[in-house]
Formats: C-alpha cells, sequence, structure tokens
C-alpha cells in the first residue's frame, strides 16, 4: 500500500463516519487529510488519482446498475468530502509554501 492509498483510506473513514454521526454538507471537509506528517504536492496529486479512479468507478456502476442508487449516492457524498478535504489540504500546503519563501 503507497503513502497515498493510506491516507486516501484514512481520509475516507474519517469523511464516512463524519457523514454518518453529523450528515452531509455540500462542499464541506476537514482541514486536512489524515497524516502525521505534512504531505507534499505529489502525494496531493496521488490522492486525486484515486479519487478521480474511484469516481470513474461510480460511474461506471450507476450504468451497469450494479448497487442501489442510495448506496452510490452515499459513496458520492464520501468523495466529495474528500475532495473537500484534499482542496483544504492543498490550500494549507500552499500557504505554508507561501510563508516558508516570505522568511
Amino acid at each position: 500500500m503507497t503513502k497515498a492509498e493510506r491516507i486516501y483510506g484514512a481520509t475516507r473513514f474519517q469523511c464516512k463516519k463524519h457523514i454518518e454521526a453529523w450528515g452531509y454538507e455540500e462542499n464541506v471537509g476537514f482541514n486536512g487529510v489524515e497524516a502525521e506528517e505534512v504531505i507534499s504536492v505529489r502525494t496531493c496529486n496521488d490522492i486525486q488519482k484515486i479519487i478521480d479512479s474511484k469516481r470513474r468507478g461510480l460511474c461506471i456502476d450507476r450504468k451497469l446498475n450494479v448497487s442501489s442508487p442510495e448506496k452510490l449516492d452515499a459513496e458520492e457524498k464520501v468523495l466529495n468530502m474528500v475532495q473537500a478535504t484534499l482542496n483544504n489540504s492543498r490550500k494549507s500546503l500552499k500557504d505554508f509554501n507561501t510563508m516558508l519563501k516570505a522568511i
């Protein structure tokens, strides 16, 4: 398992638990992904590739009616929250790098 897969899995788990406990809100995510260290832009890009792959899988599942629409909608909400969390991580990383350059 790669670092990106581990971080994606941990973040997805936290997002799913949050949605189950508090419900889903559009464009809401955590401040950062579930990592104990600062992640690089490359790791962010790898996580984005995983999210994109999962989205393609959902699209195929919808076309083939593999699962119930409720399960597919729930998974899409989890992916949306993971995406929002990744976007927040990227913004934090960008702000951090900007701050370092100012020093």
